[in-house]
């Protein structure tokens, strides 16, 4: 359910405070926290800005490719 739809209240009995606190700012609920296994090495990307950035999407095949992206 996309934090637009869910108030705090609501998202305070699905998720612990802690990484919930993560997504809450000035009284609103930007977004809702996912368990995210780093052992699996992954990351969260945002692909608008890739684009805007003029980075191509997906480039990323290590750690420093990364690295490299981020810096751009």
């Amino acid at each position: 359910m996309p934090a637009d739809i869910l108030t705090y209240e609501q998202a305070q009995q699905i998720y612990f405070k802690a990484p919930l606190d993560g997504y809450y700012c000035d009284g609103k609920l930007y977004g809702l926290p996912h368990e995210f296994n780093l052992e699996n090495g992954g990351a969260l990307v945002n692909p608008a800005l890739f684009e805007k950035h003029g980075v191509a999407y997906p480039t990323v095949e290590t750690f420093a490719d990364m690295i490299a992206d981020a810096q751009k």
